[in-house]
């Protein structure tokens, strides 16, 4: 009896996890249309984001530049 007791569980529990699992696939599959979606549908948005990254690479290296060439600066009038 403790046997086929132990059996059933054991069947219901991987039932279980196979559900949980066969759910989270189906989950990632939406997700995954949902967004190849957007991105096709919104073409434009993502352009301009790239375009607006790109300006604050740009920034943000001049910004490093400038602070090197002044650390430069510096240690050179230190070593004087």
């Amino acid at each position: 009896m403790k046997t086929k007791l132990l059996i059933l569980m054991a069947v219901g529990s991987l039932t279980a996890c196979a559900n949980t699992l066969q759910g989270a696939v189906k989950d990632g599959s939406t997700n995954l249309k949902t967004a190849s979606d957007w991105v096709e549908n919104n073409r434009d948005e993502i352009d301009a984001a790239a375009a607006q990254t790109g300006e604050w690479l740009k920034k943000g290296g001049n910004l490093i530049g400038r602070g090197m060439e002044k650390t430069g600066e510096v240690l050179q009038e230190i070593t004087r």
